[in-house]
């Protein structure tokens, strides 16, 4: 059996008034596609919808059937009770393995880890902490924020490197003491 891809959200953003995943995430998505292999299944790790009416995940989801049509990718629903308040990296990994458990997907087999570069420190820290075995992490770089993309408010951050590891780094020292 093939290792699973489990891919960590990476944000939205807004081109010509329509919704996308961010430049991140899809930098991201296209790094697992990239990887894939033929009865091996992408996971898009639940999170948020930053006020629009589709989450990340189901963005992602769209995104990869679109763009590469053979790959087999499983959107992994946000709980309902997260439905109205923020999924921060380590409820993206806790309803990765809730989803796992409840779908019987054997949560023994270490999965490959595809996350943006920067936030990679913190989503293994994130994943580790909810039961996962981690076979490979696969760090994506990716390119600077197009003029014409727009990345939702939350994220803002994005748009500045220095200040997006800045918020990491931060992040990851707030995650490893409270979880």
């Amino acid at each position: 059996m093939l290792n699973p891809i489990v891919v960590v959200p990476d944000g939205i953003s807004v081109i010509d008034n329509k919704i996308y995943p961010s430049f991140v995430y899809r930098a991201v998505l296209e790094k697992a596609a990239e990887i894939w292999k033929p009865n091996q299944t992408i996971y898009l790790a639940p999170a948020n919808h930053f006020g629009f009416e589709k989450t990340e995940q189901a963005l992602g989801g769209e995104f990869l059937k679109k763009n590469y049509p053979k790959v087999d990718v499983s959107v992994i629903p946000t709980d309902e009770i997260w439905q109205k308040n923020y999924v921060d990296t380590y409820m993206n990994a806790v309803m990765t393995h809730t989803f796992f458990l409840d779908n019987e997907i054997d949560d023994e087999i270490p999965i490959i880890l595809v996350v943006g570069k920067i936030h990679a420190r913190r989503a293994v820290l994130a994943f580790e902490k909810a039961f996962f075995l981690i076979e490979k992490v696969i760090e994506v770089d990716y390119p600077d924020c197009a003029k014409d993309e727009k990345i939702v408010r939350r994220l803002f951050y994005y748009n500045y490197r220095w200040l997006h590891k800045i918020y990491e780094f931060l992040a990851f020292w707030r995650d490893k003491l409270i979880y």
